[in-house]
């Protein structure tokens, strides 16, 4: 499947009515390059690749992108990573000897000043881009999400990385339920019942 054949399948656009309704709608993009190992086995010179990787896709994105990078050395780089997995529902489900205790929340992260976009790098996937949108057309966001994933790709070419595909599967991810376009979309609904009594359902589907 692709981008393509997803904006196909839109005959009619998805309308997302915010009246209170959707609290919270975001992509999930997850990325790892060819010939790299997973979290648990990367060398130093592999994190700071990666690391190279996200500077080097940064300085690509349009000014309404912009916004800071932070190092696992930063004081406050914990307590960020922190916010941003419990923000986004992204607690680890991966088994722990997989993972590198030297870096538990992953080596950097990139928060934009407009809260569109967050990428971590090294945390389970080489890198976990989350956009955040807040359009109500599902077609809008999609072709967002795409151009933003266009300059990624373009970012490897020019660095002469590939990212880890197979034909037969799609984009190769930690987790096997994000195989295929590495690409999860999530929100959060809240439904309200007038009265006294106030019902209120979170749901999180991906």
């Amino acid at each position: 499947m692709t981008f393509l054949s997803i904006k196909e399948g839109l005959h009619n656009d998805i309308i997302l009515q915010t009246y209170g309704i959707i609290t919270q709608s975001f992509f999930v993009i997850r990325r790892n390059i060819s010939g790299l190992n997973f979290k648990g086995f990367l060398t130093e010179g592999d994190i700071s690749q990666i690391d190279d990787i996200l500077v080097s896709f940064i300085k690509k994105l349009p000014s309404d992108y912009l916004g800071n990078i932070y190092s696992s050395e930063d004081k406050d780089y914990e307590a960020k990573t922190k916010l941003f997995l419990e923000t986004f529902h992204l607690t680890s489900n991966v088994n722990p000897r997989i993972l590198n205790n030297e870096t538990p929340f992953g080596s950097k992260i990139y928060l934009s000043d407009s809260r569109d976009l967050s990428i971590l790098t090294n945390y389970e996937d080489h890198f976990l881009l989350i956009f955040e949108f807040k359009y109500h057309s599902i077609l809008k966001a999609l072709q967002k999400l795409e151009f933003l994933i266009k300059i990624f790709d373009k970012t490897l070419q020019e660095l002469n990385q590939t990212p880890a595909h197979r034909p037969s599967l799609g984009f190769l991810t930690l987790n096997p339920n994000f195989i295929g376009l590495g690409i999860s979309l999530n929100y959060s609904l809240k439904l309200r019942e007038k009265g006294p009594n106030e019902m209120q359902i979170e749901l999180n589907p991906e």
